[in-house]
């Protein structure tokens, strides 16, 4: 008899063998991984590389994972973020598979920090808001803030007849009214738009065809830098779902805060806000959910508000329930913005995005009704 020792990489065996026999050993061997350059907190927009190496030089395939999910094209030793927002935090897992199948994996986390230097180029172009509208308190108001010195046009909608394709408690008849908030003075109105002045740069700015001669509403306007509300009801008086548009048609003056303040229910009555960032680099945004903060001036609002934010394809990229002062309070000063109390219910993001399109959803938790007011904000102007 012999006694034999066989070691491969850092796993070894002994075994004794018979004399004058033949023993055939198979090594299922697991990659073993070590992080070369690994993750930590970065702020947006600085690149970043992960890296690992396998023990011993075994060949090994790779396959980099964020939150569970393969990234796609992410095959080599090395995964390199040249321009990374809040979108790309998460744990990043790099999976080696050797060629017998077996595999080994090692993990990193990546924290990213908004970016709050200026940055002119992003911008925010246009809001979106579906909700319930009702009458008084339930009225759905859009407003947004033009910051500059040049006049600036904007295109308002608020489609319901428009939205029969794919729902059927629309409003049938929505009015607009747009409000100089600044000036304090009603701007003009719309009850049924007007195809011959509003279809050619709705159509330019991709926006969705409209019938023509159906009883939406919509506004065409050249605007001075201030503060101004869109207002959205029904001129029957009758209550349903609208769809509130306010989009960039020049790139002038700036649209550094939008919002729209409606009814929240559960489901379909979710209010569902869209935003578009355009431009190259990144956005840094304030996205704010006002239920109890709304108290001081309304009654009937919404107790715990949820806020999510999906990208264009649907997937929830974030989620807030219950705002941290702490990371939030100072920025939401320096833009101005209405003080909230520490420790309340509201709900509040800051984030770093690339140019696209964004859903920001306020719901109640526990399916919970009321007012709610969802706010968009430029960090980094």
């Amino acid at each position: 008899q012999s006694s034999i020792k066989l070691q491969w990489l850092d796993k070894a065996v002994q075994a004794t063998l018979p004399a004058k026999s033949l023993t055939t050993f198979f090594w299922n061997a697991k990659p073993q991984l070590s992080l070369t350059q690994a993750g930590g907190t970065i702020v947006a927009g600085t690149p970043v590389t992960l890296a690992v190496s396998t023990a011993g030089g075994m060949p090994v395939t790779h396959q980099w994972k964020r939150n569970g999910v393969a990234l796609e094209g992410a095959t080599a030793a090395q995964l390199t973020l040249a321009l990374p927002s809040s979108l790309d935090a998460g744990r990043y897992t790099c999976v080696a598979t050797a060629g017998d199948g077996a595999t080994g994996e090692i993990f990193t986390d990546l924290v990213v920090t908004p970016l709050l230097t200026p940055n002119t180029s992003a911008r925010l172009v246009n809001i979106s808001t579906r909700s319930q509208v009702a009458g008084g308190e339930g009225t759905q108001t859009v407003g947004f803030v033009i910051e500059g010195t040049q006049a600036k046009r904007i295109l308002l909608r608020a489609a319901g007849p428009a939205l029969a394709p794919w729902l059927s408690n629309y409003i049938p008849n929505p009015r607009l009214r747009l409000n100089d908030v600044t000036r304090g003075l009603v701007v003009t109105e719309n009850d049924n738009w007007d195809y011959d002045t509003i279809f050619a740069t709705a159509h330019a700015l991709q926006a969705f065809d409209w019938t023509a001669g159906s009883k939406d509403a919509a506004l065409l306007v050249t605007l001075e830098p201030g503060m101004y509300t869109a207002e959205v009801s029904d001129a029957t008086g009758t209550t349903g779902i609208a769809l509130v548009e306010a989009y960039e048609v020049d790139a002038t003056s700036r649209c550094v805060n939008i919002s729209t303040r409606s009814p929240v229910g559960p489901g379909f009555d979710n209010q569902v806000a869209g935003f578009v960032i355009k431009g190259t680099g990144l956005k840094t945004v304030l996205i704010r959910a006002s239920g109890p903060a709304l108290r001081q001036w309304l009654t009937g609002t919404l107790e715990d508000p949820v806020l999510e934010v999906y990208n264009d394809k649907g997937a929830k990229v974030f989620e807030n329930d219950n705002w941290e002062a702490a990371s939030v309070h100072g920025i939401a000063q320096t833009l101005k913005a209405f003080d909230w109390v520490a420790g309340s219910k509201d709900s509040a993001l800051i984030v770093s995005l690339p140019a696209g399109l964004y859903t920001a959803t306020v719901k109640g938790a526990n399916s919970g009704t009321g007012v709610a007011l969802v706010e968009v904000y430029e960090v980094n102007k």
